[in-house]
């Protein structure tokens, strides 16, 4: 059995501490799309975007949803439980608003 709650509570704190290094990223207001990649050895997953700007990534892990905001178009998580090759699986990317800019 999977530690859902516990990835999805892990995720999410490592989440706000990405976000909140700095105060510039806002990802309540999207800007556009972006492409984003996700790849795991089983113990961590790396992301990257093809933008330097803030993006939040939406993905699932084995079907589990989850969420990270990454700087500068890269981005890493552990993960709490091993993970399978093709159980991560990037559902959408947002670039993030850059609350200096307004």
């Amino acid at each position: 059995m999977r530690p859902c709650l516990s990835l999805g509570l892990f995720l999410l704190t490592t989440s706000a501490a990405w976000a909140g290094g700095g105060g510039d990223c806002d990802c309540a207001r999207r800007v556009g799309l972006c492409q984003a990649e996700a790849t795991s050895d089983g113990a961590r997953i790396a992301f990257t975007s093809q933008t330097d700007q803030c993006s939040r990534i939406a993905f699932s892990i084995g079907g589990e949803p989850a969420a990270i905001t990454i700087r500068r178009g890269r981005g890493v998580a552990a993960l709490p439980a091993p993970t399978e090759p093709g159980e991560v699986q990037v559902e959408a990317c947002y670039v993030c608003d850059v609350a200096s800019s307004r």
